[in-house]
Formats: structure tokens, C-alpha cells, sequence
């Protein structure tokens, strides 16, 4: 299945016409246990944590895009080009929020009229916030196999962690951090589906 996701109008009259997202997937694991996809509550703060550092940061770095050079990036994002108010931006119409972006105009290469592909990943990546959950945390619809690495099914011989915060969740890292005992339900799974056998 391939899927876009377009992040500006066709008629932009430069070369945001053609900023996307483009991939093919087959098969989707997540897990609904993975502390750093995790969202937060409405306004979370960047040191707000009760399970480590690693809690939320994926719902953290992208709500500050164009907002913290340090812990976000500088580039567009929720930074506003001038001192404008929320509440003024949200009046604009359509037509002068194309053609005045209001927006911090960084990196320059987005208001262009040739965004290279390699440019149209960093953009992407470093400057467009996303307004949906994280696909690794997301159930998809239409796709070959929704595999949740969370499930008792992928967590073999009693799973390898009970403490009090994340009880038995399978954590981001966990393919990599645990023992093999644990995690050879999700080798196998990767094996099968992935034609690896």
C-alpha cells in the first residue's frame, strides 16, 4: 500500500506544492507501550516527565518545531515570523496565510520554486510539526498486518520488566535492551513477514 500525505495546497505558487510524504508499508509493528512515542497531556513542558527523560519526547520535539533551537529547531514549525498573536494568525484568511506565511521563512529552501527531494526530507523532518499521533503508537487501517510489540503474544517467558511505573510495557528500545529470551516471538514475527527466512 502506498500512502501521501501532502502538507501544503497544490496552487502554492513555489515549490511547497510538492512537499510530501511518500512510503509503501506492508507490515506496521508498534507497540501502545512505548514510552518516548507516547503523548502527553495538552501543554506537556519539556521537563515534565514521571518516567524518565525518554517519556514523551516524540510528542515534545514536535510541538516545539520553530520554537526552541535547543531542544526543538529553529526552523518554521509553531515559531511565528513576526510578534503576531495566535489569535491574529487565526483570523488571516486562506489566501494571506498563502501568500504571507505566517511562520518562521526558515529554511529558506521552502520558499523556493525547486525544493530538492533532500531538502523536502529535512523540511519534513526538522520543520513541519505533525498534527497526527506517531505512526509507531497508531493502529493503521489498510495496511497488510498491524503487529503491537506490546501484546502478552510478543513478550515471551513472562516479559523481562515489571516495575512501578511501566509495569510490562514493551518499551522503545526494547528490541534492543532486552535479552532475546524475551523478544524472539517479535524475531520470528520479523522473519516470517519479512520474508526472512
Amino acid at each position: 500500500m502506498l500512502t501521501t500525505a501532502r502538507c501544503f495546497v497544490r496552487t502554492a505558487i513555489d515549490a511547497r506544492a510538492v512537499i510530501e510524504m511518500e512510503h509503501g508499508r506492508s507490515n506496521i509493528f508498534h507497540s501502545f507501550g512505548d514510552e518516548v512515542l507516547e503523548i502527553g497531556p495538552q501543554g506537556i513542558g519539556l521537563f515534565d516527565w514521571n518516567g524518565g527523560v525518554r517519556q514523551c519526547t516524540w510528542h515534545k520535539q514536535e510541538a516545539y518545531k520553530g520554537r526552541n533551537a535547543v531542544y526543538g529547531t529553529g526552523w518554521a514549525g509553531w515559531g511565528f515570523e513576526t510578534n503576531m498573536a495566535a489569535s491574529v494568525a487565526n483570523r488571516l484568511s486562506e489566501t494571506q496565510l498563502h501568500d504571507s506565511p505566517v511562520f518562521r521563512h526558515d529554511p529558506a529552501a521552502m520558499f523556493t520554486n525547486h525544493i530538492s527531494p533532500a531538502s523536502q526530507n529535512a523540511i519534513l523532518i526538522k520543520g513541519i510539526p505533525a498534527l497526527s499521533r506517531p505512526e509507531g503508537l497508531t493502529l493503521l487501517q489498510n495496511s497488510v498486518a498491524n503487529v503491537n510489540m506490546n501484546s502478552d503474544e510478543m513478550k515471551a517467558n513472562g516479559w523481562c520488566r515489571n516495575d512501578d511505573y511501566y509495569r510490562r510495557r514493551w518499551l522503545h528500545s526494547d528490541i534492543q535492551n532486552s535479552a532475546y529470551f524475551f523478544t524472539f516471538n517479535l524475531f520470528d514475527d520479523f522473519c516470517e513477514k519479512g520474508y526472512l527466512k
